[in-house]
């Protein structure tokens, strides 16, 4: 027994230490490629997130064209680029860009809660109401989509609805100024 198990610890010895047993040595390991138009695609995106949270609205929008010139089924740089376009009060192109991301994640649960913003921005509260709705049956923790159906609620003088909601986020959300903004719409 002893001989045996002094036997498979050799051969895992000389496995972990990678000297070829067998018929290892046929077996060539795969050439590792990286894909460099998506990883230039995610830079670009993470710069520009940068910028966007500076307020340079402009050079961030810049730099998630240049993610999408990449590579161009990157739903997070068409999201971010609504995002950017909303904050310019430019809504067609934050909704042109939004529907892009969804319709390359369809479960992209924040692309549903921006588009939602983007047409409460442009009065269309019922279509805002329905992706807030997916939004939330997709992240039940997305506690801007709940401040923005809350919103929409308020705006329908729906005023229990709208108090649940805001109540939802300031009983939940870690994110100070979601809280902020629902207790300031819940007086």
């Amino acid at each position: 027994m002893h001989k045996f198990i002094s036997l498979i610890l050799g051969f895992l010895f000389l496995i972990l230490f990678g000297i070829n047993v067998g018929h290892s040595q046929d077996i060539k390991p795969a050439p590792r490629q990286v894909d460099t138009s998506k990883e230039a695609a995610r830079v670009y995106n993470n710069r520009g997130l940068l910028y966007l949270e500076k307020r340079l609205y402009d050079n961030a929008i810049k730099d998630f064209d240049k993610a999408i010139n990449y590579h161009p089924r990157y739903a997070e740089a068409y999201n971010n680029r609504g995002l950017a376009y909303n904050k310019k009060a430019m809504y067609q192109d934050a909704l042109n860009d939004l529907i892009s991301a969804i319709k390359i994640d369809k479960a992209y649960a924040d692309a549903y809660a921006n588009r939602c913003f983007t047409y409460i921005n442009m009065g269309e509260l019922q279509k805002a109401l329905l992706d807030c709705d997916k939004a939330i049956s997709l992240d039940k923790q997305l506690y801007k989509a709940y401040l923005y159906r809350g919103i929409i609620y308020q705006a329908n003088e729906d005023k229990g609805k709208a108090k649940e909601d805001f109540n939802t986020v300031i009983n939940n959300s870690s994110d100070d100024l979601l809280v902020i903004q629902a207790k300031a719409l819940l007086k």
